[in-house]
């Protein structure tokens, strides 16, 4: 995983990863939600689609996704975590 990752921030500029995971992660999000909504959801109410539901179902995943990306993005091009404590690393 950590050959991945290094793969693609060493070749992508941080717009671009920014936009492309913002998407990808939305994008996850929101089939992994629809689908525990569908899961949950009675019989009777399975064909019915609400609006309402769909508009917050988008919003969670945008908020999701952007979350996501920024945790990764954080941890990997601001790499804090990986500097000694006593090492001079800025």
């Amino acid at each position: 995983m950590d050959y991945i990752l290094e793969k693609i921030f060493t070749t992508v500029s941080l717009q671009t990863y920014t936009i492309v995971a913002t998407i990808l992660f939305t994008a996850i999000f929101f089939f992994f939600l629809k689908f525990i909504i569908k899961f949950y959801v009675s019989e009777s109410n399975k064909n019915t689609n609400h609006f309402i539901v769909k508009l917050i179902l988008i919003i969670v995943a945008i908020i999701a996704g952007i979350i996501t990306q920024g945790v990764i993005a954080e941890l990997y091009f601001f790499k804090d975590w990986e500097c000694p404590p006593r090492g001079n690393c800025i």
